[in-house]
């Protein structure tokens, strides 16, 4: 029952973020698709480090999460200023 309710609990969040974060950078909302990248890549993070039963380090957690969050929020950026939309 307890790895019935952590892969539930941790589906809804992923699937939660999945539309937060989606609902936020189609708006070009630069603080909610930072705060929502952060918390979804933070979760995935602990998730596959579970799963694997890896040694990971914060380091390796804030390489993780930074890189998904400046990554969205870049491509935000250019696909809005550079790109025809």
């Amino acid at each position: 029952m307890k790895s019935f309710l952590l892969i539930f609990f941790a589906q809804f969040m992923v699937y939660f973020l999945v539309v937060v974060n989606t609902r936020a950078y189609t708006n070009d909302n630069y603080t909610l698709t930072a705060i929502s990248d952060v918390v979804f890549a933070s979760v995935n993070f602990f998730i596959i480090k579970k799963i694997a039963k890896d040694n990971s380090t914060k380091l390796d957690l804030l390489a993780y999460v930074l890189g998904g969050t400046i990554g969205s929020l870049l491509s935000m950026y250019i696909s809005k200023h550079y790109f025809l939309v």
